[in-house]
């Protein structure tokens, strides 16, 4: 960083008749450290006072950092209050796209949804049509296999199974993971209870779930009426069976529930929906479920609003704008932001390459540009690449 201050200030045609200072917190990407600096910063106090300032140096200007989202996430919502704008070199969590939540956040490397965006037209590109997905044990992982899938059902790929790899690799999980990927099934316990009912338990370790539709109606005297009232009710975050290896459970995970109203949806032909939730983890999850079952029908979403917890609060849909910053770099390439605060995404596409004599070369057979016109942004040298052993085609 302190280079780079060094060459713009060195450079007259960036910022003519101005210099820029610094100041340097080393945050050990711990988030109580960043926040602790991050007051500092605003308050010019070594034990900062919240909303007091006394400071002898120039005023602040705007933060850099951080490197991992979660520690920019905590700095994003200090520095928001105050609208100092925060621009981070390697933050790619789709999360720091909310405006709402961080109105000042701006970065130099794209969102992990562009990545995805990317990833799903190689796949396309291909022309793949049943692939599995492999991704870390975390949010990231999480964050970012979950875009991939939206991405995927666009193009009506089918995602045959998704495995998480533990952040600490064990024997054991690594075998699970492995006999997953090759035999996609698992055994299931399948009886019949006193009412003639099948209980089976699915890979997750739900059962067959069953829903009754209600048709609520008004009667004299504002007496609102339903047929039957269906219990129902858990997160598919229990599903996860490496966090919760030995749960199960007598009532249909959520995901189910999204199922059958995508399919309520379809049965009466409509094609355009509105979705509304609640404004917590309960109804972002179903929502977002709801939404890749609609996908896989076709059916296009206008709108999704989220209902406050708390009644008395008002949300306002705010258009939020961000600065209009547009340059052309040294290289020659277009810097600008987006409506999220993320620069145009740019990947290479590099095929690792098996030499017979052990060595592993690194080739760029591609790239994905956003800039570069719709329909345009990938470019694949077929000829260049490698598959196994050295062949011209997927084995």
């Amino acid at each position: 960083m302190v280079f780079a201050i060094d060459d713009i200030n060195r450079e007259q045609t960036i910022l003519p008749n101005i210099s820029l200072g610094f100041l340097i917190y080393d945050t050990c990407l711990w988030t109580r450290k960043a926040i602790e600096s991050s007051m500092r910063m605003l308050t010019g106090e070594q034990r900062p006072i919240l909303n007091y300032q006394c400071r002898s140096q120039s005023p602040l200007t705007a933060v850099i950092g951080e490197e991992s989202s979660t520690v920019s996430m905590a700095v994003a919502r200090l520095l928001g209050i105050y609208r100092y704008p925060q621009v981070s070199y390697y933050s790619t969590s789709p999360l720091l796209n909310n405006k709402h939540e961080f109105p000042s956040f701006f970065r130099t490397i794209p969102s992990d949804d562009s990545q995805a965006i990317g990833m799903a037209k190689l796949v396309e590109h291909f022309g793949w049509t049943w692939v599995g997905i492999l991704s870390n044990e975390d949010d990231y992982g999480r964050l970012g296999s979950q875009s991939l899938k939206e991405e995927l059902l666009k193009y009506g790929i089918c995602v045959a199974f998704h495995e998480s790899l533990p952040t600490d690799p064990s024997s054991i999980k690594n075998t699970r993971i492995v006999e997953t990927i090759l035999l996609h099934y698992m055994k299931t316990v399948r009886f019949k209870n006193k009412m003639g009912e099948e209980i089976y338990f699915d890979r997750h370790g739900s059962p067959p779930a069953a829903y009754d539709i209600i048709n609520w109606h008004r009667e004299a005297g504002n007496v609102i009426r339903y047929a039957k009232v269906s219990y129902f009710s858990t997160s598919p975050l229990l599903d996860n069976k490496y966090e919760f290896p030995s749960f199960f459970r007598t009532i249909p995970s959520d995901d189910s529930q999204a199922q059958g109203l995508a399919q309520l949806v379809v049965h009466f032909g409509w094609t355009w929906v509105g979705i509304v939730s609640n404004e917590d983890d309960y109804g972002r999850l179903g929502s977002q479920s709801l939404k890749e079952q609609l996908l896989k029908y076709g059916v296009c979403f206008a709108f999704h609003e989220s209902i406050p917890i708390e009644p008395s609060i008002i949300k306002i849909n705010l258009i939020v704008k961000t600065i209009g910053v547009r340059f052309k770099n040294r290289m020659g390439e277009e810097i600008f932001f987006d409506k999220y605060g993320s620069p145009p995404a740019a990947y290479d596409i590099v095929n690792w390459q098996h030499e017979p004599d052990g060595i592993i070369r690194y080739v760029k057979v591609g790239s994905f540009e956003k800039r570069e016109p719709r329909g345009q942004e990938l470019n694949v040298n077929k000829s260049a690449l490698w598959w196994t052993k050295q062949g011209k085609e997927v084995q």
